[in-house]
């Protein structure tokens, strides 16, 4: 309606648009294209010279050969934020907006209170011009007061298209020639201010310059005066903090991620605030930390302090020259060359000539690529810890041994030269060994060996039927648990099947657990804890112990003593008759270590229980052995006389 197209294939399809030129084309309402080839798409549009383009952003404006205007809505680059204008508080509280935007919000408010007064009067008395005329009045200040609002931010942002006199994308740009200076905030500026703007900022610089001379900091320095002669080295241009928030100091230093800190000539950050202090200091790894000499720290919260030292994988803390902490044994050189390239990247790296190489990374079963855990610590002068879990204290402790780093995980070593061999171990004191697996069975004196079989122990301390009961149910409540776990694993999304299995598994678990605590005192089921080296004869005892009072306690002297003062107790006049052994009176006692038990000729001694099932050594003549023995027989009678009747005649 209202169309003008003139020009061959030129087409004015938008409400009174005009399309002049060759297959010039104005599709927009209110638009205008002018030129062959020219397109104006968007409403209000305008698009002059060959190939300009708008697209359908509104209001925009393209000019000259092949120009092309597609922004809507544009908003500009505010260079104290170095970001794009968002509307945000940081933006608004840079530019000092703040005050103005809350005025401007408040009168918006206090108009529009007063808008809505207005127009309810008037909905008592729509007749009456004067509240009509008051709420025409109210609706304009609301207008007047939101415009004010739009004016404060039109500098910054715009609601329409842009203007275009090129095209971005194709690189074709042009020069704006013939612009005087601008004395809006929404002007153009020209050269001519650009360069008076760079002479102030010269000499503001100079005269920051001069004051920062005068009021310089002292007692800080980097490198004496002299080195101005030597070439160049990394971040001479400050430009070694690669992040925002980053620090690095030092020839060569480099502080890789946000907030980390590089201290020291070649040292190295590579995490989030990660923290590397010393020449060639190297921490790489979130939270890693390093201070010290050629110190090295690899794996999130790594932390190695001292010439040398060496942490590697998560959580790994090494203290002390040289102290080492890693979670897997290391490669030798030649290993470490024929993995990939990609594996490569999970050791450590050393800017000097390397021959070990340590893996703090690895691919775990899900094909995702992690800090090995290590969690071990190593304090001391060449203290090592080397798996998982390990603790060395003392100059050149280890908590591992480096042949079965697997075998020995968890070890503690404390002490100069200790070390510990076996998983779980513990070795105490300078040049301690523990080497000593655990699930040891324990000595037995009623057999005087090794216990072969539970049984045996708890028939020595009277518990054999006890743990006959007990291991019959634990072998039921295992047979129970297997059948509830096959069920289960045969038909796993049946919710009762896996409850079951559950409940079975819990009550496994707590007899599993009576089980263990019950033979706990004969058999141990971690490494050894060790206070000297038996394999060369270095021993120590152990002082200031109490008197252990459970089966798991140990025993000091004192009870030692108190066992050997036990009273044996001797009776006399015992008797067994009708398969009832009655003991006889107390005669004597004697303690344990002066107990001694001396059988004449013709005695025997029995095991025997009485009616409270107390047992006794039953000593009797042995009249089997009597027999035909001469020195229990008198002399043959040659004429003996016959004796007198006595009483009833029977002999007296």
């Amino acid at each position: 309606m209202g169309a003008l197209s003139i020009g061959s294939l030129s087409e004015a399809d938008g409400k009174q648009s005009i399309a002049l030129g060759y297959k010039a084309k104005a599709p927009g309402d209110f638009s205008t294209a002018v030129g062959q080839g020219s397109q104006a798409n968007g409403e209000h549009a305008v698009a002059i010279g060959y190939g300009a383009i708008t697209e359908k952003n509104q209001a925009g404006v393209s000019i000259g050969y092949k120009s092309h205007s597609m922004r809507v809505g544009g908003k500009g680059w505010n260079p104290i934020t170095d970001q794009v204008w968002d509307d945000s508080e940081l933006q608004i509280e840079t530019l000092g907006l703040r005050e103005k935007l809350k005025a401007i919000n408040e009168e918006i408010s206090q108009k529009q209170a007063l808008e809505q007064k207005a127009k309810e009067k008037l909905a008592q008395f729509p007749n009456d011009p004067d509240l009509q005329e008051k709420e025409d009045k109210a609706l304009n200040d609301v207008a007047a007061a939101k415009a004010k609002k739009n004016k404060l931010f039109a500098t910054w942002e715009t609601p329409t298209g842009d203007v275009a006199v090129g095209n971005s994308d194709t690189g074709l740009t042009r020069q704006i020639t013939g612009v005087t200076a601008g004395s809006e905030d929404t002007d153009a500026v020209n050269v001519a201010q650009l360069k008076a703007l760079n002479r102030k900022v010269d000499a503001v610089s100079t005269e920051i310059k001069n004051k920062v001379e005068d009021n310089k900091i002292h007692y800080l320095s980097v490198g004496p005066e002299h080195e101005k002669n030597h070439p160049a080295e990394g971040n001479y241009n400050n430009d070694g903090a690669r992040t925002y928030g980053a620090i690095a100091i030092g020839i060569d230093s480099v502080s890789e991620d946000a907030d980390a800190i590089s201290i020291g000539r070649k040292s190295y950050t590579n995490g989030i605030e990660s923290i590397g202090i010393g020449l060639l200091a190297n921490a790489t790894g979130d939270y890693a930390t390093v201070v010290g000499h050629r110190a090295q720290a690899f794996g999130k919260n790594a932390s190695a302090y001292g010439v040398f030292s060496r942490a590697y994988g998560a959580n790994g803390l090494a203290i002390g020259t040289a102290a080492l902490a890693a979670g897997v044994k290391p490669l030798t050189k030649a290993e470490f060359d024929a993995l990939p390239d990609e594996q490569k990247a999970w050791y450590n790296t050393d800017k000097g000539k390397q021959t070990e190489f340590y893996q703090y990374r690895r691919r775990d079963k899900d094909g995702e690529v992690k800090d090995i855990i290590t969690k071990g610590l190593a304090v001391g002068n060449y203290a090592s810890s080397i798996g998982i879990g390990g603790v060395a204290v003392g100059d050149h402790a280890k908590s591992s041994d480096i042949d079965n780093v697997n075998g020995s995980n968890f070890g503690v070593a404390i002490g100069a030269y200790s070390q510990n061999k076996v998983a779980q171990g513990v070795a105490l004191g300078t040049l301690s060994v523990a080497d000593r697996r655990g699930n040891k069975l324990g000595y037995l004196p009623t057999k005087n060996g090794s216990i072969e079989y539970f049984e045996d122990a708890m028939e020595a301390v009277g518990k054999g039927k006890e743990f006959t009961e007990l291991g019959n149910e634990y072998a039921q409540v295992q047979e129970q648990m297997n059948a509830a776990k096959a069920a289960y694993y045969g038909n796993p999304t049946n919710a009762d099947l896996k409850m079951k299995y559950e409940q079975a598994e819990q009550k496994f678990s707590e007899w599993e657990t009576k089980y263990a605590i019950m033979t706990a005192p004969w058999v141990s089921r971690k490494g050894a804890v060790s206070i000297g080296n038996d394999k060369k004869g270095q021993t120590r005892q152990i002082i200031g112990v109490a008197a252990g009072s459970e089966d798991t306690d140990a025993v000091n002297v004192a009870q030692l003593k108190a066992l050997a003062m036990l009273p044996m107790n001797m009776y006399f006049g015992g008797k067994g008759e009708n398969n009832t052994y009655t003991p006889g009176k107390e005669n004597w006692s004697m303690p344990l270590n002066e107990f001694r038990m001396d059988f004449g000729d013709g005695l025997k001694a029995t095991q025997v229980t009485d009616k409270n099932g107390k047992k006794y050594t039953l000593v009797t003549l042995d009249k089997e052995s009597l027999k035909g023995d001469p020195a229990f027989k008198g002399d043959k009678g040659e004429s003996g006389q016959a004796g007198k009747d006595g009483t009833n005649g029977k002999s007296a």
